[in-house]
């Protein structure tokens, strides 16, 4: 019977009544971490819906009732025998999760009986009332219903004791006691098997001792025989004669002798321990056979590679983000403390004011962006509101009641809508070094554009270059390729096993932000620019680049994992939040956290390791407990779905930028859901659709580099005296450009409006 995983998964969660972690691998056993409050759980694919619901209660029983003691090191328990507390403890947890949910006893009643009909406790040729004290108490509890068990006043004094026992140190004191119990009874079986083995062997010894002296007698029939021969030499040999008694009773005694044997070696192989009617008196045998059978009902999932599941840790923002101040600080100084030579001071001037031309260039076409917005968002309003009757008796209609039912005041409702906001999320990697000022262009005309409609925007640049942005180690400014050479910071609030691996260097740098004055942003902006004029123009050595702000590599899953974090803070005052992501490129590789101590020796138990994701593992949702399935490129995209299941009011618009001839790798990594073929999104480019569906991204834009630049002065290519022809050729190029340079405004515009 097929058993959905995510619906059992779920009742445990529910039975449990707290945000326990389930998991679902191809282990033998279920098993729960009480530590962590991870409950891992087999797939029984061969379990019946009965029995699969009782072993998942079962372990559920031990999540609320199990506490997290390592009782086995304590010098007054370490003595007793683990299947002992095993038995005991399962019986007291079934007991009370059954308390609290009645219906869950004819879960377990069927669900045993079931295990019982298909001899999973190996009792078809047993007689169940020679078995240990611990194997009887164990069948009793699980199916005591269905078979007749004998117990002595002790051991029915035990059953009593354990089925009202409430704590674990009551399961300590019976399992301690029963298993002295058991060896006591052990002990006097085995004087027993002695005593009587000892009266076995003088029995024997008596019945020889009666007999004739054998040696005599084979001595004198020896002797006849010698005789006979000498008589009968030369005459015809015929056969001789002999008694039955000179042979059959020598071979009476070597079977007495025999049995004597293998009954001595059956007592010494037997041991103290282990010796007598009930064997290895520290295990519970009925226990064992049970574990081992429910091991089979996962036969199917056996081969295959345990599921690793990875979760999304909670950043330090404190230590993460580079604060608005610390950056603008940063940055102001630098500027003014490298330019020393006229060379430096040219290069300011001249790059100062290629900034206030672009800036005075936007104005028009970030003004006529503002209106479009306004009255698109004005059309929106008028196409939701409400005309409703109030009740209320109109006295200018009352005139027209015998012909005009409609006699009462109306009322027309026009719904708010919501207030939005942006957290724009910029790629600062060494790749963007090309497009990164036609990059800026699109960011401050959007900037600009939040600023007019009055929508609260903060502006994060992510690295991992920038760890010593703040330190006030003055020799901390090292160059480019010691960027690592400092120790890594934890930027999580704990350390945690399963938590997905966040660089110590990395970091969000909060470039822009709309709580800040706007004549600090526009100072800012102006930083932003000459900050990428000093990448551009590096090699021509007219100003040096800001060391502590460097380009760097695409920490892409970390800034997405700290967005979550970022978006909530907004979402204190914001009820919509728009987070775009501008990269022209993916995430290195992601990493989860494991604890190396569990896996090999000589590590330490303090020892925290890395595994990189791969196929074998999975996304889960903490708090729903949804999982993802990962690979090595598409885990940015399910941590995106993750973050949203959490956060509905949140939407992901995504820029890839895509160089030239990059366009058939972005289709394998995004398109290929949307375009089977490659060919026909070719086509659609052409036509100017550069989206794509993806269930993460709520839109997923692909901007080819040529697109980024927002200059459009094409008609200032026309040389004077040009024809007709040249002239529309030129128009028409401009007006197209103005559709597609502006194109990340225009489509946040269309978003929000």
């Amino acid at each position: 019977m097929t058993v959905s995983i995510e619906i059992k998964g779920n009742l445990a969660k529910l039975l449990a009544t707290e945000d326990l972690i389930i998991e679902h691998k191809p282990v033998e056993t279920a098993s729960f971490d009480v530590d962590r409050r991870v409950l891992t759980l087999p797939v029984w694919d061969r379990a019946s819906e009965t029995v699969y619901d009782m072993l998942v209660a079962h372990e559920v029983g031990h999540a609320l009732y199990t506490p997290n003691r390592e009782w086995f090191l304590e010098p007054e328990w370490k003595t007793i025998p683990l299947d002992y507390v095993n038995v005991v403890e399962d019986a007291r947890i079934e007991r009370l999760i059954k308390q609290r949910y009645r219906g869950l006893n004819r879960d377990f009643k069927n669900g045993y009986n079931e295990l019982h009909n298909d001899d999973l406790f190996e009792l078809s040729d047993q007689n169940v009332n020679h078995l240990k004290p611990i194997d009887k108490i164990n069948l009793y509890f699980k199916i005591g219903g269905y078979i007749d068990i004998e117990f002595n006043d002790t051991e029915n004094e035990f059953v009593t004791r354990i089925s009202k026992c409430q704590t674990f140190d009551e399961v300590l004191i019976i399992s301690k006691e029963i298993h002295e119990y058991t060896k006591e009874m052990q002990e006097q079986m085995q004087k027993q098997a002695n005593a009587e083995q000892k009266e076995s062997e003088a029995q024997d010894n008596g019945k020889v001792e009666s007999r004739p002296d054998m040696s005599e007698s084979n001595d004198n029939t020896q002797a006849q025989k010698d005789e006979q021969e000498t008589d009968t030499q030369g005459e015809p040999e015929e056969e001789p004669v002999q008694g039955r008694s000179d042979k059959s009773f020598p071979d009476e005694v070597d079977d007495t002798e025999q049995e004597q044997e293998q009954k001595q070696e059956e007592i010494q192989n037997s041991g103290d321990t282990q010796g007598g009617e009930f064997g290895d008196i520290n295990t519970a045998t009925t226990q064992r056979s049970l574990d081992e059978s429910i091991e089979d009902l996962t036969n199917t999932y056996k081969d295959q590679v345990p599921t690793q599941y990875v979760t999304i840790p909670n950043m330090v923002l404190d230590k993460v983000v580079v604060d608005f101040n610390t950056i603008k600080t940063y940055l102001d100084e630098h500027f003014v403390k490298e330019n020393t030579t006229d060379s430096s001071n040219q290069f300011l001037i001249e790059h100062t004011r290629r900034f206030n031309d672009f800036k005075k260039s936007s104005n028009k076409e970030v003004n006529y962006l503002v209106k479009e917005f306004e009255m698109k968002k004005s059309a929106d309003s008028y196409s939701r509101q409400a005309t409703a009757k109030t009740g209320m008796l109109d006295t200018s209609k009352l005139h027209t009641y015998m012909y005009n039912e409609d006699i009462f005041r109306k009322v027309t409702t026009i719904p708010d809508g919501k207030n939005h906001g942006l957290i724009f999320v910029l790629d600062w990697s060494g790749s963007m070094n090309n497009i990164l000022e036609d990059t800026l262009k699109q960011l401050f005309q959007l900037v600009w554009f939040c600023k007019k409609t009055q929508i609260p925007y903060e502006v994060y640049a992510f690295t991992n270059d920038s760890w010593q942005l703040g330190k006030s180690d003055d020799n901390a400014d090292q160059p480019y390729s010691s960027y690592r050479s400092a120790s890594q910071e934890i930027l999580v609030d704990k350390w945690k096993e399963g938590d997905i691996n966040i660089d110590g260097y990395f970091r969000m740098v909060n470039i822009l932000s709309s709580k800040a004055r706007t004549k600090d942003i526009e100072k800012q902006m102006l930083n932003l620019w000459l900050t990428n004029c000093s990448f551009k123009y590096h090699y021509n050595h007219h100003f040096p680049h800001p060391a502590k702000f460097h380009l760097s590599g695409t920490p892409l899953n970390e800034a997405i994992i700290c967005t979550k974090q970022l978006v909530k803070q907004m979402m204190k005052k914001i009820q919509k939040v728009h987070v775009v992501i501008l990269t022209d490129g993916e995430a290195h590789q992601p990493s989860y956290n494991v604890d190396r101590s569990k896996l090999h020796d000589g590590f330490g138990l303090d020892h925290k390791g890395t595994r990189s994701i791969n196929s074998t593992c999975m996304l889960r949702n903490r708090k729903s407990g949804k999982t993802y399935g990962l690979t090595y490129s598409n885990c940015s995209l399910k941590l995106i779905e993750c973050i949203k299941d959490d956060l509905p009011n949140v939407s992901f618009i995504a820029f890839r930028v895509v160089e030239r001839g990059g366009m058939r790798y972005v289709w394998t990594q995004y398109g290929m859901e949307t375009y089977p073929d490659y060919e026909v999104m070719k086509e659609q480019i052409k036509k100017g659709n550069l989206s794509l569906t993806l269930n993460s991204y709520d839109k997923f834009f692909m901007i080819p580099q040529h697109h980024l630049s927002v200059d459009s002065d094409q008609l200032e290519q026309v040389e004077e005296g040009a024809s007709k022809g040249e002239v529309s050729k030129a128009f028409r190029k401009m007006f197209k450009n103005k559709k597609t340079n502006k194109f990340m405004l225009s489509e946040f515009a269309k978003a929000i409006a």
